[in-house]
C-alpha cells in the first residue's frame, strides 16, 4: 500500500482526498495493515486507517509477444490491435511494467470495432551479452472478466552520435570548443574522457580537456576542450564520455577546418599581442631580438632553413636552426 499526499494543510470547514495504491506482489488472499496513524496538529487525538487487501491470479485470456529493437536512449514506437466484438463499449485502464515503455493510461474501445494501440519502447541503457534483453509486459484487462496480455522483450544496441559539431579556426592558434553534455539518467553520473583522433598518427594536432565530468541527474554540463594544429587541413576527431560503472557512454563528433595561419595586428584589450614583435634602436646600431621556438611533435625534429620579410634591415643569422623533438630553443 502506499498514500499520497502523506502530509498536507485542511482549510477550516475543508477536506482533502487522499489517493490509496494498492500494488501487491504475490497472490495472497488477506493482505492487512492495521491501525495506520494519522496525527492532526492541534489536536491530541489521532485517527486511524485500517488497509485490507486481496491478490488473485490474473485473469486467463490472450498473450502475445511483441518485441523491439533500437539504438539505445532512442524511441521506438509500435501498434497492437484491440478488437471489441462485445455489444459494449470498453473502457480499459492497461497497466505497464518496465520504466523502459510506455503508453497512454486510458483506453476507450467501442463496440463491435478496433483500436490501434501505440506502446513506445526508450531504454536509457544498453543490453549486454550478461543482460541480453529489457524484459516488460502491457496487461488489458477486459470487462467481461478476461484480459489481454502483451510481453515485451527489448534490445538496445550502442548509441548514435549524439551531436556533430563544425568549427573553422586558423593553423597554430588555440581554439576552444564547447560540447553540451547531458545526463540522460535521474541520477548523478560521473564520466571519463576520451579524445579520439580519426587519424590517430596525427601528430600535428593537439586537444587537451579534463579528464573526468560531473553531471548531476537530469541536467547538462559544459565541457571544454582546446585545440591547435600546426598545419592546414580537415580534422575530425570524437570525444566519448564514459560512465565505467555502468559502461554507458554518449559521444560527440567534431569536424575542424584548420586554415591558413593569420596574423593579428591589433593589441587585445590589456595592450598586448603575442603576434607582435616592437624593436628600437638608433640608426646604424644593431639589435638583437630572442624568439622562443617551440617544437611540441613528441617524435619528429623540426628544421627552420630560411625565413622572408618584407624588411631588408631583419635578418637571422643562425640558419638553418634546428629543434629536437618536444624540445624549445631561442632563435636570434
Amino acid at each position: 500500500f502506499s498514500l499520497q499526499p502523506v502530509m498536507g494543510y485542511i482549510e477550516e470547514n475543508g477536506y482533502a482526498l487522499i489517493q490509496i495504491l494498492f500494488r501487491p506482489k504475490a497472490v495472497k488472499q488477506n493482505i492487512r495493515i492495521n491501525r495506520v496513524p494519522c496525527y492532526i496538529e492541534g489536536d491530541a487525538s489521532i485517527q486511524y486507517l485500517s488497509l485490507i487487501g486481496s491478490c488473485m491470479n490474473q485473469p486467463t485470456g490472450e498473450t502475445y509477444q511483441l518485441k523491439f529493437n533500437t539504438k539505445v536512449r532512442t524511441k521506438l514506437e509500435k501498434s497492437l490491435t484491440l478488437k471489441n466484438d462485445t455489444n459494449e463499449d470498453w473502457e480499459l485502464h492497461p497497466v505497464i511494467q518496465n520504466d523502459y515503455w510506455e503508453g497512454p493510461n486510458k483506453v476507450h474501445v467501442p463496440k463491435h470495432s478496433e483500436f490501434e494501440y501505440t506502446i513506445i519502447y526508450r531504454p536509457l541503457l544498453m543490453t549486454t551479452d550478461s543482460n541480453q534483453y529489457h524484459k516488460g509486459s502491457i496487461f488489458f484487462p477486459l470487462p467481461n472478466g478476461t484480459a489481454i496480455l502483451y510481453n515485451l522483450i527489448g534490445t538496445a544496441s550502442s548509441p548514435d552520435i549524439e551531436n556533430e559539431i563544425d568549427i573553422t579556426t586558423p593553423a597554430k592558434q588555440n581554439k576552444t570548443i564547447t560540447l553540451s553534455v547531458k545526463n540522460w539518467l535521474s541520477k548523478r553520473q560521473r564520466f571519463h574522457v576520451e579524445i579520439i583522433k580519426e587519424n590517430p598518427d596525427l601528430e600535428s594536432v593537439f586537444i587537451n580537456g579534463v579528464e573526468w565530468i560531473d553531471i548531476p541527474g537530469l541536467h547538462n554540463r559544459n565541457y571544454r576542450l582546446v585545440f591547435y594544429s600546426l598545419k592546414e587541413g580537415d580534422i575530425t576527431f570524437y570525444v566519448k564520455f564514459l560512465n565505467e560503472k555502468i559502461n554507458e557512454f554518449i559521444q560527440y563528433k567534431v569536424n575542424v577546418s584548420v586554415t591558413e595561419v593569420t596574423i593579428d595586428i591589433h593589441p587585445s584589450a590589456s595592450g598586448y599581442n603575442d603576434q607582435i614583435i616592437s624593436m628600437q634602436s638608433t640608426v646604424r646600431n644593431r639589435l638583437a631580438y630572442q624568439l622562443s621556438i617551440n617544437n611540441p611533435l613528441l617524435k619528429n625534429r623540426a628544421m627552420i632553413n630560411k625565413f622572408e620579410c618584407d624588411s631588408n634591415h631583419i635578418y637571422i643569422p643562425d640558419l638553418p636552426f634546428e629543434l629536437l623533438p618536444d624540445s624549445q630553443k631561442r632563435l636570434t
